[in-house]
């Protein structure tokens, strides 16, 4: 059997931190972001979720911007000079950094780790697109879910069309519904998980 040959990893990133993923053969890779100052465990459970028995029967999108490069929130919010990049975040958030504590504490050095000691925005600006027929193949069901004033709101509208069993809710609120919306969402994900 011949090498599948090195593995181009590309990057991606989920609220729990930045992570590289790649195809070696029909085989998940997955790997910290080099600049994560602090990688999250949970990025290794992806690989053997692709295999495992009770593999992905329902998907859940919240807020997906397709293409990254198009969320007009990571556009401006790179342009801003670190110090500056915690007024620019949601009240709910700016309320969590001014509480103090460990949760403050964690989200302010991902943050400045992520904004100031990474490439990850800059890659996530540049990442292309994913084809309409690419995104046709995912067919499993699948929650969208947006804000209504959100900038990635026409993106939901995107994939409605193009999956071919998705349904789309939209929420009060922006790109930031966990803490824009928490309750409206955990009742969506509650319904669509364990309903």
């Amino acid at each position: 059997m011949d090498s599948p040959g090195p593995v181009t990893f590309r990057p991606h990133s989920a609220h729990w931190g930045a992570f590289l993923a790649g195809w070696e053969g029909d085989r998940l890779v997955v790997k910290p972001h080099p600049d994560d100052p602090d990688p999250n465990p949970l990025i290794e459970n992806f690989p053997d979720a692709l295999r495992h028995p009770a593999r992905v029967a329902r998907l859940v999108f919240v807020e997906a911007p397709l293409p990254p490069s198009q969320l007009a929130e990571l556009a401006s919010f790179t342009r801003l000079p670190p110090a500056e990049m915690t007024e620019a975040l949601p009240e709910p958030l700016r309320g969590a950094l001014a509480r103090g504590g460990r949760a403050a504490t964690s989200l302010a050095r991902q943050l400045v780790g992520l904004a100031g000691g990474t490439t990850v925005l800059a890659d996530l600006a540049a990442e292309p697109d994913i084809p309409d027929d690419a995104l046709a193949r995912v067919a499993i069901p699948t929650l969208l879910v947006y804000g209504d004033a959100s900038s990635c709101r026409p993106t939901g509208d995107r994939l409605a069309g193009v999956l071919p069993d998705a349904r789309l809710r939209v929420l009060r609120g922006g790109h930031f519904l966990p803490t824009e919306a928490g309750p409206a969402l955990t009742a969506l994900l509650v319904e669509e998980l364990h309903g």
